[in-house]
């Protein structure tokens, strides 16, 4: 396909849109809970009309999936994947603590999966190498764990780790940040591979 420059005009204006709108659900967010943010009220505060709102979003839940959607790719990007698994979950706190809201409306709105993958993607490289970490420095105890048990503990401990992250997004189950860190840390610094 060839592009011209009203093509390449239209793409810029289209997202510079796109991202108004979110910007203003977010402030909206801030605001009030999703149930009540209407697409009326989101074309009033960004002084577009309701067919500008529809070109781009079929309806608020589309708006607020796109915004989780580019939030993820610009937290993945500034995140790096080999840092240790301490830092990772400080770094996913960070995101879930600065887009509370976002995040329980995006789950009200339309459920956990989105949520879920996103910390699952984030967090299963941490662990897993955190429980090499611990084959490699204990190689008279964990030296011999087959590949696919160091596989399904990976796995395991993802879902256990996303799913109290999750549940501290839908109401706060442990307030005290540093207790999610220091509880997390105490699980893989201990014993989890006897």
């Amino acid at each position: 396909m060839v592009y011209n420059s009203s093509m390449v005009r239209h793409s810029v204006t289209s997202k510079n849109t796109k991202k108004m709108l979110a910007d203003v659900m977010k402030k909206l967010l801030e605001e009030k809970d999703f149930s009540k943010i209407t697409i009326a009220d989101i074309v009033a505060r960004a002084g577009v009309n309701r067919k500008t709102f529809y070109y781009h979003f079929k309806s608020t839940d589309a708006l607020l999936a796109w915004i989780f959607e580019q939030e993820t790719v610009n937290v993945v990007k500034g995140f790096n994947s080999s840092s240790d698994l301490e830092i990772a979950i400080n770094f996913i706190l960070d995101y879930i603590e600065a887009h509370h809201q976002l995040l329980r409306s995006l789950v009200s709105s339309i459920g956990r999966g989105p949520v879920h993958k996103f910390l699952c993607t984030n967090i299963h490289p941490q662990i897993s190498a955190q429980i090499d970490y611990i084959r490699e420095k204990y190689p008279d105890s964990y030296a011999d764990i087959e590949d696919d048990y160091r596989d399904y503990l990976a796995e395991f401990y993802t879902e256990a780790v996303a799913g109290m992250l999750e549940n501290w997004i839908e109401k706060p189950v442990l307030k005290n940040r540093q207790q999610i860190v220091r509880f997390t840390m105490r699980l893989f610094n201990s014993n989890l591979l006897d």
